[in-house]
């Protein structure tokens, strides 16, 4: 299995450095100085995460994150920012950007949240095979919509063929792939969004290798190798018409469970293979249509994470649950998910409250949240200083040139 890929860009070639000392043993990391150049490694080749400073010359951060989000909608991008450009970072994340860390940032934070994106998505260059160890896997929720999705899955539960699982990106339709697994059998999936046409051939298909006759060898492609079990494969609307023609009519001996986030008949789709794999169809309904969920699904992801990172965060506010229950949560399940995971990783107080929630929720319009942005940023400012009083050992002078400030105005900062 290959490495996940990492673009640090920076002008700075001691946070460039830095960057590379942390993660370079563990990934695949590329680095640029420009937003030129962070474009054009996004063009030539899939980029799994970006960390993306937003102050540079040039192309600065905000315009390179927007033609990035262009050329590679999935590539997850992080801001890196100063305190002093917080304002800037809450715009990167209106533009798309996932979240952001503060410079001088914290290297558990910046190696755990890494960890955290990249192994939650399951993004790699092959496909990911995965044992069934038979664990339960339940939709939680008991609002109507996911009732209803939980009927259809146990329908396809109890009969064969193909599965296509529709629902905006960020659903649990890897659940419903999973769920239709028995002990024993492998699971296979693909994010189609993030292969090759010519490497999708391939790792579905197989190919010869070898220069000589009797040199000729064949590896074979997932259809034949996966005797038993299920291939899901996501952003089906992304398989080119070639493949989808190879695809169409043939007897699989594994089950095929087809996720996407669009028509497929008004795509054009092949028609024979969309029959096929569409013996049973299942639509999930977006978070923001069972809003209802949250408190239980708040709770399920607080319990996992905690246990996950060997934390003890006690539970959420109340007023947490009204301000993200008007949150339209566009990332879905995948981003409430992650969210909950990094409260996890960097909250220090046993309750979780409304101030401790990413910017991008509480500057949401949708949001009633009744702190002004300047009331967020003082008090975002003060918990950092703090924090970074303490690991300079209360010494100011330390403090104040890790924080780039004065010590003058580190000092009236602390009164």
């Amino acid at each position: 299995m290959s490495r996940s890929t990492v673009l640090v860009v920076d002008d700075e070639l001691s946070i460039r450095e830095s960057f590379g000392l942390i993660l370079s043993d563990q990934y695949r990391l590329l680095l640029a100085a420009s937003g030129e150049a962070a474009v054009k490694y996004c063009v030539d080749e899939p980029v799994d995460l970006v960390y993306l400073d937003i102050r540079m010359p040039g192309l600065d951060g905000l315009e390179t994150l927007r033609k990035i989000r262009e050329v590679r909608p999935q590539t997850m991008v992080i801001m890196v920012t100063a305190v002093n450009d917080m304002s800037k970072a809450a715009e990167a994340v209106k533009f798309g950007a996932y979240d952001y860390v503060v410079k001088p940032f914290d290297v558990n934070q910046i190696q755990d949240t890494t960890a955290s994106i990249l192994a939650r998505r399951g993004i790699t260059r092959e496909a990911q095979r995965i044992a069934f160890r038979g664990e339960e896997i339940n939709l939680i929720g008991s609002s109507r919509p996911i009732e209803q999705a939980r009927a259809m899955v146990e329908e396809a539960r109890n009969k064969e063929g193909g599965v296509l699982v529709l629902g905006e990106g960020g659903v649990e339709k890897e659940w419903v792939a999973r769920s239709l697994l028995t002990p024993g059998q492998e699971f296979v999936q693909l994010d189609l969004s993030t292969l090759s046409p010519d490497h999708l051939d391939k790792v579905l298909f197989g190919e010869k290798r070898g220069g000589s006759v009797t040199e000729l060898s064949r590896m074979m492609g997932k259809l034949e190798e996966v005797e038993q079990g299920v291939i899901f494969l996501d952003n089906l609307d992304r398989l080119p018409i070639k493949l989808q023609e190879k695809l169409a009519g043939i007897d699989f001996s594994v089950r095929l469970v087809c996720g996407s986030s669009f028509n497929l008949k008004e795509m054009g789709f092949n028609r024979e293979l969309l029959d096929q794999v569409s013996e049973t169809m299942i639509e999930l309904p977006p978070l923001r249509e069972r809003s209802e969920d949250l408190p239980l699904l708040l709770d399920h992801f607080l319990e996992v994470f905690n246990r996950k990172h060997a934390r003890n965060i006690k539970g959420f506010s109340p007023r947490i649950n009204e301000l993200l229950s008007s949150y339209p949560f566009p990332g879905n399940m995948l981003e409430l998910e992650l969210m909950v995971e990094r409260l996890v990783l960097t909250v220090e107080s046993p309750l979780l409250e409304p101030e401790d929630l990413p910017l991008n929720v509480l500057l949401h319009p949708q949001v009633s949240y009744t702190k002004s942005l300047e009331e967020i940023y003082a008090e975002f400012e003060k918990g950092f200083i703090k924090e970074v009083m303490i690991r300079c050992d209360q010494d100011k002078s330390r403090a104040a040139q890790r924080l780039g400030l004065k010590i003058s105005v580190l000092n009236s900062k602390l009164t």
